[in-house]
């Protein structure tokens, strides 16, 4: 039964009698269950999106290597940072292949979203952490390379260094955050309805959703360019050529 017809039929069930329209324990673990492999799928793409920019940083940082050999400061900042994303690398690898196993083989839909919720508290949360230091790394190595002058990487202030990429790092954990603690009281209202054997959560969970989806993509796309335009102004006024 679709989405809509079952919203519908609550409805009508709610605002009226259980004659005309039976609700069965069924129609709605099938509904929720939908709803949670849907949002399921976010966690998917946010270990595959940052998966894809570990591998960039691991090409760009083996190319960093080679550019800065004879500067040993360098070297080893690079190193160190390889090291990093390799290992925030196999972390992603191995946190999708729970994640896999949690959706295929949980023997109930409560005990999944049980599992997804726990998911999010330990492991993901972890991860939010590594793929935003993730991004602060693909921004050095981009930078890095760039700006590579004869094996040296010049930064001239090195205090807004830090505080711009202690800013930034803050700026994009938020951002997962919001998003991710939105995706945990999704999950948190599938769960409570379906212990409760109603829609009555899920219902107002998801008109709320479309009430401020737009909004909410708005505001990240412009956050977004903010972020973007500042960094780019910051890095060249911190990392610029000086003639």
């Amino acid at each position: 039964m679709g989405r809509d017809v079952l919203i519908e039929i609550w409805n009508q069930w709610h605002e009226s009698t259980k004659k005309e329209h039976k609700i069965t324990k069924e129609m709605i673990t099938q509904y929720l269950n939908e709803k949670t492999i849907k949002t399921s799928k976010y966690f998917d793409f946010n270990i595959l999106f940052y998966g894809f920019i570990q591998l960039t940083n691991i090409v760009i940082l083996s190319m960093n290597l080679v550019g800065y050999m004879n500067n040993p400061g360098m070297r080893f900042t690079i190193i160190g940072m390889l090291l990093v994303s390799i290992c925030i690398l196999l972390y992603g690898i191995n946190i999708f292949y729970k994640f896999r196993v949690i959706n295929q083989y949980s023997d109930s839909l409560r005990n999944l979203i049980d599992k997804q919720l726990h998911y999010y508290r330990t492991h993901y949360e972890i991860w939010m952490v590594l793929s935003s230091l993730s991004v602060l790394i693909l921004s050095f190595a981009l930078n890095a390379y760039i700006d590579n002058n004869n094996g040296y990487y010049p930064i001239y202030n090195k205090a807004l260094f830090i505080g711009i990429n202690i800013g930034v790092f803050l700026f994009l954990y938020g951002i997962q955050k919001f998003v991710g603690h939105f995706k945990f009281n999704t999950l948190r209202t599938y769960l409570s309805d379906l212990q409760k054997g109603t829609l009555d959560e899920s219902i107002a969970h998801e008109e709320k959703k479309r009430r401020y989806r737009w909004l909410i993509i708005l505001i990240t796309i412009i956050m977004f360019f903010i972020f973007i335009l500042g960094l780019i102004k910051s890095y060249a006024f911190t990392l610029g050529h000086l003639h």
